[in-house]
């Protein structure tokens, strides 16, 4: 179809030739310019202007990168596919295989670029499910007219936006590792795991994404974080931030809690039933409530500010389990060196303190 609308442009520019000279010969020469031909040309018009509307509609994937040497971009779905690598090269034509659990080396297509200049690679097709374009020093990357799309990698770039509106169909995103200063994911109800750490985000609102269960926001500068939506968090990694509080009350099904180094003074996961790893250490917590985590194996509140109560209260609703190699670390708070470590060890813990 696409060759076809080349085509049709090429005898459209020629027609459009032909009506020049008609009009000459209109305006006072003599003509014998067949009627035919000017019918054909407007004929050509409306399809040309067919061909014009279905090109805008065709699902593109475009990116800008100034890469230089080898790079790679894994691909995945069903059909044929384009790509351009936007350096003069023969546009490939490919077909795509089906993403089944993991990348092959037959979804990698790969390009080496002979300089460093900015380019933009322009992936066509109707099918393409999956994306991978990590590393590749990107510095814009469009897919809303990819509405199929259902994984997406964009780790390990330059990008100061992503717009994924019109990614409804979406259930992974990796974003981390950019510039983003802002990520709208309310459109995106189909997010199960999302990852955008080590990005410059003020703000994050998923109240709208109630399927997932993986959210890695860590390394931004947020200060607050809602989750109360997100029944189905397993996993919540919002380390490195500024958070000054955080509301788990509604994420039972919670299993790893990753809030390292922020602002929190009070941090309470009682509801947290299965709650196997808790990571708070580097905090402000004067209080920790880990009452009802019966599956908990990992504890680690080092750097903080309980005292020697605080922390006997704390020794006291540790679970006594048969699990073994548990761990707790309690070391630079100040009720370190004062708090009864037998409460714990007692239980089958091992208290770490120096």
């Amino acid at each position: 179809m696409v060759q076809i609308c080349k085509s049709i442009e090429t005898t459209f520019a020629k027609c459009s030739e032909a009506m020049e000279h008609r009009n000459h010969f209109k305006n006072g020469a003599s003509s014998n310019f067949p009627c035919y031909l000017i019918a054909i040309c407007f004929a050509v018009l409306i399809v040309f202007s067919g061909c014009k509307k279905d090109d805008d509609n065709v699902p593109k994937i475009t990116m800008t990168t100034e890469k230089s040497g080898y790079t790679w971009i894994g691909i995945a779905g069903s059909g044929d596919f384009t790509i351009d690598w936007g350096d003069g090269s023969e546009v490939e034509t490919h077909t795509l295989l089906a993403y089944l659990d993991k990348w092959s080396n037959e979804h990698v297509y790969s390009h080496i670029y002979s300089n460093t200049s900015a380019r933009i690679i322009t992936i066509t097709g109707k099918n393409i499910t999956h994306l991978d374009c990590r590393p590749n020093q990107l510095t814009s990357l469009d897919v809303s007219k990819n509405t199929k799309l259902i994984y997406l990698s964009c780790y390990n770039n330059q990008l100061t936006n992503l717009n994924i509106s019109k990614n409804t169909a979406l259930k992974e995103l990796y974003c981390y590792l950019n510039q983003l200063t802002s990520l709208v994911v309310s459109m995106n109800t189909e997010l199960i795991e999302l990852n955008c750490a080590e990005n410059k985000l003020t703000s994050m609102d998923v109240s709208k994404n109630k399927k997932l269960t993986y959210l890695f926001c860590g390394g931004n500068p947020l200060t607050t974080l809602d989750v109360s939506n997100n029944k189905e968090l397993t996993s919540l990694l919002c380390g490195r931030n500024q958070l000054t509080s955080l509301n788990l009350s509604n994420n039972t099904a919670l299993k790893t809690l990753w809030c390292q180094y922020n602002h929190l003074t009070s941090l309470n996961v009682s509801s947290c039933t299965d709650l196997t790893e808790l990571y708070c250490y580097e905090n402000r917590l004067n209080n920790l409530n880990v009452n009802g985590c019966m599956m908990l194996t990992m504890l680690n509140c080092c750097f903080n500010e309980l005292t020697a109560d605080t922390l006997n209260a704390l020794f006291g609703t540790l679970p006594e389990n048969t699990i073994p190699d548990k761990l707790i670390d309690i070391r630079a708070n100040p009720g370190t060196a004062d708090c009864d470590r037998n409460i714990a060890t007692n239980k089958g813990w091992f208290v770490s303190f120096l």
